[in-house]
């Protein structure tokens, strides 16, 4: 038995105890600290709860299993199309087993997913515009939609992806057309994806994985902030942080190539050249940066009141955190260490956090924010 189905039973099993500790008859028997009883050892709860990366099918993989799908039978075009149209809307597989025909909007390019009919996630109503991923998707749909209207004769209320209708011939069960009622779950939809990969000698995907496909085009489609959130919402998302945190992580390939990436940039705390940098490139660029912030500090007593004294002066008229001269000698004082104290330790650099000088660094951060 896995660790979390053996943390899951604890869990159930503890939650049991505490409630019957509650009940006439029992309180005097068992305690409501005998629940501790089923608590999982620190080890195995986390390997309970470590998170796996889920497997995904990549663009070209899903492409390759759709040019695999027959197109012989009836049936064959549905799953087909049912295919598709997961390529189209991300849709999850219990709002699509449920979708009917009044649902799709060809000339505009969209389903709308109607909570009192469709079996949406947390009953939200949701209007899903095809995404533009492959012109042939979106062509082989369109071609089961004319199907279903000329040639299956379906109204707007039959389903868009009808079950198969079986029935008993010469002893036997056969396949002799579909229904007009709509899937009771969304076994059959798994079922059909799964079947499309293994044709095509590929690892079998549920529809599920199709979002984390998806999700992972839109991150290089739709790089403006504004885009990305529309297709948040199109997939259903209320908050865009659901679809980046869920659905598109960093796997651990990347991970390495981004931490390596900056590897070799690492700088001295004491470096202020950056900010130096960036402070002449603003409009202060006429003003003069004191010597004492702009050179290596020498650790010796007498640098630190003249560096002290030099700062002081330099942020008083080019402070854009709107301080009177008062605050800022207030701050500058406070911040540091008596004057007896200072003397005693100043072998240390003057920008360390032991010099009076050292408030003038966050100072300098919150100007440059400005």
């Amino acid at each position: 038995m896995s660790k979390s189905s053996i943390r899951t039973i604890l869990a159930a099993n503890k939650g049991f105890i505490f409630w019957l500790a509650d009940q006439t008859g029992y309180k005097s028997r068992i305690r409501h600290s005998d629940a501790d009883y089923f608590n999982m050892d620190a080890k195995g709860a986390r390997v309970a709860v470590a998170v796996c990366e889920t497997p995904y099918p990549f663009m070209q993989m899903a492409r390759h299993a759709f040019s695999y799908m027959p197109e012989v039978t009836e049936i064959d075009r549905r799953n087909k199309a049912l295919f598709a149209f997961l390529m189209l809307t991300v849709g999850r597989d219990g709002a699509i087993a449920s979708l009917r025909i009044k649902h799709i909007n060809l000339i505009d390019g969209y389903v709308y997913q109607d909570a009192r009919d469709v079996w949406t996630k947390n009953s939200k109503t949701i209007t899903t515009y095809f995404l533009p991923v492959d012109a042939e998707y979106l062509a082989f749909f369109k071609e089961w939609m004319r199907h279903l209207n000329e040639v299956a004769q379906f109204g707007p209320d039959d389903p868009l992806f009808p079950p198969v209708k079986i029935k008993p011939v010469y002893g036997g069960f056969k396949v002799v057309g579909v229904k007009r009622e709509v899937y009771k779950n969304a076994n059959a939809i798994c079922a059909v994806i799964k079947e499309a990969f293994t044709r095509a000698d590929l690892p079998s995907y549920t529809p599920h994985a199709f979002r984390k496909t998806l999700v992972k085009w839109a991150d290089r489609t739709y790089p403006i902030r504004e885009a990305f959130k529309a297709f948040s919402q199109n997939i259903g998302h209320t908050s865009v942080v659901t679809t980046i945190s869920a659905y598109c992580p960093v796997s651990v390939e990347r991970k390495g190539e981004l931490i390596k990436g900056r590897v070799g940039q690492k700088r001295s705390a004491n470096d202020l050249s950056p900010l130096i940098t960036t402070f002449t490139k603003s409009k202060y660029q006429k003003t003069k940066v004191p010597a004492c912030l702009n050179r290596p500090l020498r650790p010796s007593m007498t640098s630190c009141s003249k560096n002290l004294a030099a700062t002081q002066s330099w942020i008083m008229p080019n402070n854009r955190l709107g301080c009177s001269s008062s605050n800022i000698s207030t701050i500058l004082r406070k911040s540091g260490k008596p004057r007896r104290k200072l003397r005693a330790s100043c072998s240390t650099p003057c920008l360390s956090s032991n010099c009076r000088i050292a408030p003038v660094r966050s100072l300098w951060r919150l100007d440059l924010r400005g």
